[in-house]
């Protein structure tokens, strides 16, 4: 089957491409769920929002002080730009995420907010971590579990992340595609 014939966007082409190798045929190509919704984190809006008015009023204020006084307000600005993106910035990441099965590997293109980063995982029986599916049916294959421990605040704090084909529709349709592809 053709690379064309998965429905796939023109950038999401020119990024499989330049991962698959010519002997290789590809099996499955699916997305992530993209259903981030900038409505889901209203809460942070409001506090931007708040924060923001509050900033201008200091400004305002301020300005009659010192003519430069404004410059100071730029640092805090610029944070609450990078917090208020946030979900944008999700948002991307994920709609540029590509999922690719083929007859020798498994691979992930993660999304960057420019370029993609990749992980591939040659095809083999106990290649699978672990398979969480919710109640819709949508759900994860999880390929690797990397566990790091980062010293913070005098605490040890154990971060976990998972690599796989995450957050996808009909997770054990996929699942039986990738273990037959196993054999």
């Amino acid at each position: 089957m053709s690379i064309l014939d998965w429905g796939l966007s023109d950038e999401d082409i020119s990024a499989a491409r330049k991962v698959l190798q010519d002997d290789e045929q590809l099996v499955l190509a699916i997305k992530p769920r993209a259903e981030h919704d900038c409505r889901s984190d209203w809460l942070r809006w409001i506090v931007v929002a708040l924060a923001s008015v509050i900033l201008v009023g200091l400004m305002l204020q301020q300005g009659r002080a010192h003519p430069l006084a404004p410059l100071l307000t730029l640092p805090f600005w610029g944070i609450l730009l990078w917090v208020a993106s946030e979900p944008w910035r999700k948002w991307r990441c994920t709609r540029r995420t590509l999922y690719l099965l083929t007859n020798r590997r498994a691979i992930v293109l993660q999304g960057r907010l420019t370029g993609h980063r990749l992980h591939a995982f040659a095809l083999h029986r106990d290649m699978i971590d672990a398979v969480a599916v919710r109640g819709d049916g949508s759900g994860n294959i999880v390929f690797v579990t990397q566990n790091t421990w980062t010293l913070r605040n005098e605490k040890i704090v154990d971060d976990i992340r998972q690599i796989g084909f995450m957050d996808i529709d009909n997770v054990k349709v996929v699942q039986k595609i990738l273990e037959n592809q196993i054999g």
